[in-house]
């Protein structure tokens, strides 16, 4: 239906395609890897996923590692699970670094459905990333996510609080502890 090509602080190709007679938006990311600053990228996500109809592909070489333990891919990780976006692929794509920094991400139906491939080649030092996608007309189920937090700093009031106040640490039995 549509293509839009925009060029900021990243590059980003918009397009809507029609598929029985539903749209489908298909943003193709490209994130320069030495950029400043993060956010301007994760704000264009946010701001495309916002309001959205939910039948979204996400796909390119956004240069952050999925599996990696740091802020910035930690960042980008939680903004796609908030929208139910799963990075469906989990095959290394930079030899050099082993890293998984090419993605399809998906929200409209099971991860399962979503197949991914990758060929080694010369033109690049990232692999090729292929993703089959499967029946799109299958319904994909809600998922409710459930999180349990610890308020540390209140446990540890408490523990004081039972040590100065109470006898329970003069007990022997650890049925009445």
């Amino acid at each position: 239906k549509t293509i839009d090509k925009e060029s900021t602080t990243f590059e980003k190709i918009r397009m809507i395609i029609n598929i029985h007679n539903k749209d489908y938006k298909v943003l193709c990311y490209y994130r320069n890897p030495v950029q400043q600053s993060l956010e301007p990228f994760l704000k264009d996500v946010e701001n495309e996923l916002e309001g959205n109809n939910g039948h979204t592909i996400i796909i390119g070489d956004v240069n952050l590692d999925a599996n990696a333990d740091n802020k910035d891919s930690e960042k980008y990780v939680e903004l796609m699970k908030s929208y139910d976006m799963d990075i469906t692929n989990k095959i290394m794509t930079r030899n050099a670094s082993g890293r998984i920094i090419d993605h399809c991400c998906i929200n409209f139906i099971d991860e399962t459905l979503v197949k991914n491939y990758t060929i080694n080649t010369r033109l690049s030092d990232h692999n090729i990333l292929i993703t089959e996608i499967g029946s799109i007309t299958r319904k994909r189920e809600n998922k409710v996510i459930e999180t349990e937090v610890t308020n540390w700093k209140k446990l540890k009031e408490v523990f004081i609080m039972l040590q100065t106040k109470s006898t329970i640490m003069e007990e022997t039995d650890p049925n009445i502890i």
